[in-house]
């Protein structure tokens, strides 16, 4: 095993560890637990932009790729530091809405992003593209398992587009949006009001480097940055986007939020995490899953540091037999897919 694929791999491990989470902050069904380091470090500190700096600033440009294609954007960079893609992060415009397909730490240039479709009634030239929210936990979820698929099948970070889709369609339903393009967006624009109050309510907590959610009485993710700057300037869309997990009626209300250890319990398990893979990253890093019977996850790792990690415990989405399918295949043993075999299940899905 190369010794980079092992050290990316004990260093989301060691991350995970080195964090502690304080008492709940609860609003309506959704708990957060703000997520500090356990011993302050003065260590250097990777030094990069968000995406939505780096687009207000004029300094990066997402464009189509040249004949136009949906699961993938070119993303045009000027600045002088590296651009964080957050996963799930929206880009609104250009032919139709996409989500990114994982976190990103894009540099100077251009490159190739893989991203997923949440608009799939348009294909036609809006505007130019600009930030948007984020695709809420319980679609990054599903997500998670068919990049996963993708990574092992032959190292690539695309999505079955048609389980987005069949989510994205899932949630309007739920929510009771009429969207004309079958559009994610159009969720957060009807639900905009209540989406904020959560978010005003759940503001974030000086020199926290993440958090973990619970909805009703249920522990459902975690969020863990490197940094608490990273933490302060992307909090504001991820709550707005685990709110809008909340707010699915299909969710249970609970008398009382989970007790803390329930919420560092989940952090302990992903330490202990029995499966962990490790691939090349569509832009710098390295790209490590991992993940155990009831636990799964994804982090972004450059240069030794865990730049972003998410930890899902979800009930399986059911959005159809072809995720059904895939979500069998993806965590029994072997690990290893055929890749023609996938290929096969991507002509099905089309």
């Amino acid at each position: 095993i190369h010794m980079a694929t092992i050290q990316a791999s004990e260093s989301v491990k060691t991350r995970i560890g080195a964090v502690a989470v304080d008492e709940g902050i609860r609003h309506g069904r959704l708990t957060i637990y703000p997520v500090r380091e356990r011993v302050a470090s003065d260590e250097h500190r990777l030094s990069y932009a968000t995406l939505e700096d780096a687009l207000r600033a004029g300094q990066v440009e997402v464009l189509e790729l040249p004949g136009a294609s949906v699961p993938g954007l070119r993303l045009r960079s000027v600045s002088a530091a590296p651009v964080l893609v957050l996963d799930g992060e929206e880009v609104i415009g250009g032919l139709q809405n996409r989500i990114a397909n994982a976190s990103y730490l894009v540099g100077q240039g251009e490159v190739t992003l893989p991203v997923s479709c949440v608009e799939q009634g348009r294909w036609s030239y809006q505007h130019e593209f600009r930030s948007g929210e984020a695709m809420m936990a319980r679609m990054r979820y599903a997500k998670h398992f068919s990049v996963t698929d993708s990574l092992r099948a032959g190292g690539r970070h695309t999505s079955d587009q048609g389980v987005v889709w069949d989510m994205v369609q899932e949630k309007l339903v739920s929510e009771g949006v009429s969207s004309p393009t079958s559009s994610l967006h159009d969720v957060y624009a009807a639900k905009a009001a209540v989406v904020h109050d959560y978010a005003e309510s759940l503001t974030y907590p000086e020199g926290a480097v993440g958090f973990v959610a619970a909805i009703g009485d249920t522990i459902v993710g975690a969020e863990i940055f490197d940094q608490a700057g990273t933490a302060k300037a992307l909090w504001p869309r991820l709550m707005r986007s685990f709110a809008a997990d909340a707010l699915d009626p299909r969710e249970r209300d609970a008398a009382e939020a989970p007790a803390r250890d329930k919420a560092q319990g989940l952090l302990d398990e992903a330490a202990h995490a029995g499966k962990v893979e490790v691939f090349a990253s569509a832009a710098m890093g390295e790209d490590v899953r991992l993940g155990d019977a009831a636990l799964h996850g994804n982090a972004l790792v450059y240069e030794g540091t865990p730049v972003h990690i998410s930890v899902f415990r979800m009930d399986p989405p059911t959005s159809g037999s072809m995720w059904q399918a895939r979500r069998a295949r993806q965590w029994a043993e072997p690990h290893e897919l055929n890749v023609e075999a996938e290929n096969e299940l991507d002509s099905a899905d089309a």
